[in-house]
């Protein structure tokens, strides 16, 4: 189902995340500060997933506040992933 489909997988209390690529089939693990978390959500926000991704975000950040899921959103908004 995809509208259990999850593209962001936490690890190591939010420093990494597994990121699913419905795109290519892959899934990459990152460091949520990374250069590479951000192209990699980058591609995926181009793609149109963009929102379902922020919401997760959201979600994790709501769930885990300790775990640094807000700044890992501002690095992304910041860095305009979620513009269209």
């Amino acid at each position: 189902m995809l509208g259990e489909y999850k593209y962001l997988i936490p690890l190591n209390k939010g420093k990494h995340a597994y990121v699913r690529n419905l795109t290519n089939g892959k899934t990459t693990h990152l460091s949520t500060t990374s250069d590479a978390f951000v192209e990699e959500i980058r591609v995926l926000a181009a793609a149109g997933h963009g929102a379902k991704i922020r919401a997760e975000l959201v979600a994790l950040n709501e769930a885990h506040p300790q775990d640094g899921w807000g700044a890992a959103e501002k690095k992304l908004v910041d860095a305009g992933v979620f513009e269209g």
